[in-house]
Protein backbone atom coordinates (compact mmCIF):
# COMPACT_ATOMS: atom_id res chain seq x y z
CA UNK A 1 0.00 0.00 0.00
CA UNK A 2 3.08 2.20 0.49
CA UNK A 3 4.05 1.58 -2.53
CA UNK A 4 0.95 2.27 -4.19
CA UNK A 5 0.67 6.02 -2.60
CA UNK A 6 4.36 6.57 -3.23
CA UNK A 7 3.56 6.00 -6.92
CA UNK A 8 0.43 8.23 -7.62
CA UNK A 9 1.08 11.57 -8.86
CA UNK A 10 -1.11 14.79 -9.07
CA UNK A 11 -1.61 17.93 -11.01
CA UNK A 12 -0.41 20.21 -9.10
CA UNK A 13 -0.34 21.26 -5.56
CA UNK A 14 -4.17 18.62 -4.56
CA UNK A 15 -2.31 15.94 -3.23
CA UNK A 16 -2.51 16.26 0.67
CA UNK A 17 -0.40 14.33 2.94
CA UNK A 18 -1.32 14.88 7.15
CA UNK A 19 0.46 12.70 9.81
CA UNK A 20 -0.95 13.21 13.02
CA UNK A 21 0.44 11.35 16.06
CA UNK A 22 -1.00 9.78 19.00
CA UNK A 23 -0.90 12.46 21.61
CA UNK A 24 -2.77 14.90 19.39
CA UNK A 25 -6.18 16.20 20.04
CA UNK A 26 -8.63 15.68 17.56
CA UNK A 27 -9.86 19.18 17.61
CA UNK A 28 -6.38 20.16 15.67
CA UNK A 29 -6.88 18.40 12.77
CA UNK A 30 -10.47 20.12 12.36
CA UNK A 31 -8.74 23.40 13.18
CA UNK A 32 -6.25 22.96 10.67
CA UNK A 33 -8.49 21.20 7.85
CA UNK A 34 -10.70 24.50 8.58
CA UNK A 35 -7.90 27.05 8.75
CA UNK A 36 -6.31 25.51 5.46
CA UNK A 37 -9.59 25.92 3.71
CA UNK A 38 -9.31 29.46 4.16
CA UNK A 39 -6.07 29.83 2.44
CA UNK A 40 -6.88 27.62 -0.12
CA UNK A 41 -9.58 30.01 -1.40
CA UNK A 42 -6.61 32.35 -2.15
CA UNK A 43 -5.34 29.74 -4.53
CA UNK A 44 -4.94 31.34 -8.37
CA UNK A 45 -5.43 28.41 -10.53
CA UNK A 46 -9.07 27.15 -10.72
CA UNK A 47 -8.77 23.94 -11.36
CA UNK A 48 -5.80 23.60 -8.67
CA UNK A 49 -7.80 25.71 -6.13
CA UNK A 50 -11.15 23.00 -6.74
CA UNK A 51 -9.28 20.12 -6.32
CA UNK A 52 -7.25 21.50 -3.01
CA UNK A 53 -10.96 22.33 -1.34
CA UNK A 54 -12.24 19.44 -2.14
CA UNK A 55 -9.45 17.40 -0.53
CA UNK A 56 -9.39 19.27 2.43
CA UNK A 57 -13.60 18.86 2.28
CA UNK A 58 -13.12 15.44 2.34
CA UNK A 59 -10.50 15.17 5.01
CA UNK A 60 -12.64 17.49 7.32
CA UNK A 61 -15.67 15.00 6.74
CA UNK A 62 -13.08 11.89 7.80
CA UNK A 63 -11.94 13.09 10.22
CA UNK A 64 -15.00 14.27 12.09
CA UNK A 65 -15.30 10.63 13.05
CA UNK A 66 -12.50 10.48 14.45
CA UNK A 67 -13.17 10.82 18.07
CA UNK A 68 -9.72 9.64 19.35
CA UNK A 69 -6.81 9.18 17.63
CA UNK A 70 -5.49 5.82 18.01
CA UNK A 71 -2.15 4.80 19.43
CA UNK A 72 0.16 4.74 16.43
CA UNK A 73 -1.58 7.58 15.24
CA UNK A 74 -3.43 8.39 12.02
CA UNK A 75 -2.13 8.99 8.33
CA UNK A 76 -4.54 10.53 6.20
CA UNK A 77 -3.86 10.45 2.38
CA UNK A 78 -6.05 12.29 -0.25
CA UNK A 79 -5.91 14.21 -3.25
CA UNK A 80 -6.62 13.97 -7.08
CA UNK A 81 -4.90 10.91 -8.64
CA UNK A 82 -3.86 10.74 -12.23
CA UNK A 83 -3.83 7.33 -13.21
CA UNK A 84 -4.16 6.10 -17.00
CA UNK A 85 -4.67 9.62 -18.21
CA UNK A 86 -8.14 9.96 -15.92
CA UNK A 87 -8.19 11.79 -13.16
CA UNK A 88 -10.28 10.51 -9.67
CA UNK A 89 -10.07 11.95 -5.78
CA UNK A 90 -8.74 9.19 -3.67
CA UNK A 91 -8.77 8.93 0.15
CA UNK A 92 -6.61 6.94 2.24
CA UNK A 93 -6.75 6.53 6.67
CA UNK A 94 -3.97 4.36 7.47
CA UNK A 95 -3.07 3.40 10.82
CA UNK A 96 0.33 3.19 10.78
CA UNK A 97 2.63 -0.51 12.38
CA UNK A 98 4.52 1.58 14.23
CA UNK A 99 4.00 5.23 16.04
CA UNK A 100 4.07 8.06 14.28
CA UNK A 101 6.62 10.11 16.14
CA UNK A 102 5.79 13.92 14.50
CA UNK A 103 2.87 15.72 13.39
CA UNK A 104 3.06 17.19 9.56
CA UNK A 105 0.56 18.62 6.82
CA UNK A 106 2.02 18.36 3.57
CA UNK A 107 0.27 19.57 0.27
CA UNK A 108 2.03 19.15 -2.88
CA UNK A 109 2.03 17.21 -6.06
CA UNK A 110 2.73 13.52 -4.73
CA UNK A 111 2.28 11.74 -1.21
CA UNK A 112 4.94 11.90 1.09
CA UNK A 113 5.33 7.98 2.03
CA UNK A 114 8.73 8.47 3.62
CA UNK A 115 8.02 7.73 7.58
CA UNK A 116 5.67 5.10 6.28
CA UNK A 117 8.77 3.67 4.75
CA UNK A 118 10.66 4.35 7.37
CA UNK A 119 9.16 1.89 9.80
CA UNK A 120 8.50 -0.68 7.19
CA UNK A 121 12.56 -0.96 7.09
CA UNK A 122 13.90 -3.47 9.79
CA UNK A 123 16.29 -2.01 12.32
CA UNK A 124 17.94 -3.33 15.16
CA UNK A 125 16.62 -2.36 18.85
CA UNK A 126 19.22 -0.92 20.83
CA UNK A 127 19.23 -0.70 24.81
CA UNK A 128 20.67 1.93 26.76
CA UNK A 129 20.96 3.64 30.68
CA UNK A 130 21.77 6.88 31.14
CA UNK A 131 22.77 7.63 34.93
CA UNK A 132 23.76 11.17 36.58
CA UNK A 133 23.33 12.76 39.76
CA UNK A 134 19.35 12.62 39.61
CA UNK A 135 18.31 9.42 38.54
CA UNK A 136 19.27 6.37 36.42
CA UNK A 137 16.70 5.69 32.54
CA UNK A 138 16.41 2.79 31.30
CA UNK A 139 15.03 3.00 27.26
CA UNK A 140 15.38 0.81 24.09
CA UNK A 141 16.01 2.92 20.38
CA UNK A 142 14.95 1.09 17.28
CA UNK A 143 15.22 3.06 14.44
CA UNK A 144 14.06 6.81 15.38
CA UNK A 145 11.60 5.99 17.76
CA UNK A 146 13.04 5.91 21.80
CA UNK A 147 11.01 4.03 24.33
CA UNK A 148 11.44 4.68 27.81
CA UNK A 149 11.36 1.72 29.51
CA UNK A 150 11.96 3.15 33.27
CA UNK A 151 13.15 5.69 35.04
CA UNK A 152 14.41 5.95 38.94
CA UNK A 153 15.05 9.04 40.37
CA UNK A 154 17.04 9.72 43.46
CA UNK A 155 18.48 12.53 45.95
CA UNK A 156 21.88 12.41 46.93
CA UNK A 157 23.32 14.67 49.82
CA UNK A 158 25.64 17.10 48.96
CA UNK A 159 29.51 17.05 49.64
CA UNK A 160 29.74 20.05 51.55
CA UNK A 161 27.52 21.41 54.14
CA UNK A 162 26.42 24.78 53.56
CA UNK A 163 27.24 27.86 55.99
CA UNK A 164 30.37 29.75 56.67
CA UNK A 165 32.66 31.74 54.60
CA UNK A 166 33.42 28.90 52.01
CA UNK A 167 29.34 28.28 50.97
CA UNK A 168 29.72 31.31 48.09
CA UNK A 169 32.70 29.37 47.16
CA UNK A 170 31.54 26.15 46.98
CA UNK A 171 28.58 27.70 45.06
CA UNK A 172 30.45 29.18 42.64
CA UNK A 173 32.28 26.44 42.10
CA UNK A 174 29.36 23.88 41.57
CA UNK A 175 27.84 25.87 38.78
Amino acid sequence: MVDDLARCQGNGTAMITLLVPHDTQPSRINQLVTKELGAAKCIKSRVNRNAVIDALTSIQHRAKGITRVPANGVAIFCGTVVRDRKERKELHVIEPIKPLTRFAYRCDNAFHVDELRAMLDAHDKYGFIVIDGSGTMFATVQGSTVEVVHRYTTTLPKKHKKGGQSAPRFNRLRF
